[in-house]
């Protein structure tokens, strides 16, 4: 295989951009024949030099084969994005073929399905050595459809003090019944702070709230938390959450009250 990459790469080393200083054109050209007597070290000293004075895609893409032939698979995607970043449309196809993975989810919630039914397919797209994630709604005719983020979602707040709330009943609230967990929403919607990403904030938000008698969450708040906005964030989205099967005492829906776990992790 790495063979075979390293013929298919080689094949861009000669179309290379005229306005670089000497410099950059001479450790450009070292650096793409070390690679091709498979000198990878060299390779990439050499390859850094000439983007260091002048970055081009084709540079970005051959180091990224020589950190691919020596095994250091995230150097590899690093330089497909920056090939990819200046325009370099087979870096951008490599970087999704090697550099990315899939979780694919058939049951769609019905929150989706009121805005567009003929999607029919949820895609989570991850980034091998990236935090980040993406959400595609494939529909029947295989297009790809992006609803709108609930950034201010309904806040209920009900005065528990005229009412009876429950703690445990004879049947609990269940999550909408076309998802398998509560955590599976909360991977599709959750938004990481951007706060907390540049830190490196990682860490449980422990979220307190009542599932209404007719479904609806209620009075959120955070028992314990992390901070960077992991907090806001956690009860943004248990506040999103669509209806609730109620719980139920005694063949009644009543109100019951919940924790709920917040998960914040990169990677």
């Amino acid at each position: 295989m790495k063979n075979i990459l390293l013929s298919l790469f080689l094949l861009i080393t000669t179309l290379f951009a005229g306005a670089q200083s000497a410099v950059s054109v001479k450790a450009y050209e070292k650096g793409s024949k070390a690679l091709e007597k498979k000198k990878y070290h060299e390779a990439i000293e050499l390859l850094t030099v000439s983007i260091a004075d002048h970055p081009t895609a084709n540079a970005y893409f051959n180091r990224a084969v020589a950190y691919y032939n020596l095994g250091d698979s995230c150097s590899f995607c690093d330089d497909l994005i920056n090939a990819g970043s200046l325009h370099d449309r087979q870096a951008e196809s490599l970087y999704q073929a090697k550099c990315m993975y899939s979780v694919l989810m058939k049951e769609i919630p019905d929150s989706i399905l009121q805005e567009n039914p003929d999607v029919n397919l949820i895609e989570m797209r991850y980034h091998k050595c990236l935090p980040d994630s993406s959400i595609h709604y494939i529909t029947r005719f295989n297009t790809d459809w992006r609803p709108g983020i609930v950034t201010n979602p309904e806040i209920v707040n009900v005065n528990t003090d005229t009412m009876e709330v429950f703690t445990v009943v004879e049947q609990m609230p269940e999550f909408n019944k076309n998802w398998k967990s509560i955590y599976e929403y909360l991977g599709v919607t959750i938004q990481y702070p951007e706060e907390a990403r540049e830190k490196s904030i990682e860490g449980k938000v422990y979220v307190n709230y009542i599932v209404l008698a007719d479904g609806r969450v209620a009075n959120v708040w955070v028992m314990k938390g992390i901070g960077f906005g992991c907090d806001e964030e956690a009860v943004r989205i248990v506040q999103s959450t669509p209806r609730w099967i109620p719980g139920k005492q005694r063949g009644k829906n009543v109100p019951v009250r919940m924790n709920l776990m917040v998960t914040f992790k990169l990677g």
